[in-house]
């Protein structure tokens, strides 16, 4: 490992926080939730099709999502498709919560560890198949296993570094993006030129 990089224990770095149920007692609040169905493959957050739903108040004060928080799916998936996934919470406004197939992951000391740099480590967790091996199958639903979840080995450098990787990643990411948006585009134009 580098010269100034760490690791920690993915539980001991960050505050996990079961998700929410509807409930039944008020006083009750109108909010959004955070479904498995608002999970991207590539690790961002669909607020599409967002329910809003009344919940129990006292519920929804210990499960609001702030800005930063890591949703991630616990379980749900499907034969072809493992539990694991993550996505980054990037609202500022709005009262949002997420549903009981899921958990929040808060990092403990953002000066130590930044939120986007553990989403892009999370979500090579997941892609890399590492998810596989924590998960436990029951009646067509897979369960992600907690234990071993918080106990995947974070790897980072200091603060600023971890932001320059993410800087880096972020304009990879975007320019293949855009070099998708392109090659699409001249396949259509392509193909009309054929058909004509």
């Amino acid at each position: 490992m580098k010269a100034g990089w760490r690791t920690g224990g993915l539980g001991e770095l960050c505050q996990f926080i079961n998700g929410l149920w509807k409930g039944e007692e008020p006083p009750f609040v109108h909010v959004g939730v955070i479904r498995n169905t608002n999970f991207t493959k590539d690790g961002t957050l669909d607020d599409a099709d967002i329910a809003y739903l009344d919940v129990e108040e006292k519920k929804f004060l210990k499960r609001k999502l702030q800005f930063g928080d890591l949703v991630l799916e616990k379980s749900g998936g499907g034969p072809k498709q493992p539990v694991g996934r993550v996505v980054l919470f990037d609202k500022a406004e709005g009262d949002f919560s997420f549903s009981n197939f899921t958990a929040a992951i808060r990092v403990a000391d953002p000066s130590n560890l930044d939120y986007r740099y553990l989403h892009k480590y999370l979500h090579w967790v997941y892609v890399s198949g590492r998810t596989e091996t924590m998960q436990s199958h029951s009646t067509g639903i897979r369960n992600l296993n907690g234990d071993a979840y918080k106990a995947i080995e974070i790897a980072y450098p200091p603060i600023d570094e971890q932001r320059r990787i993410v800087a880096i990643l972020d304009e990879a990411f975007e320019g293949i993006a855009t070099a998708k948006a392109n090659a699409e585009k001249n396949l259509g134009n392509a193909r009309e030129l054929v058909g004509n």
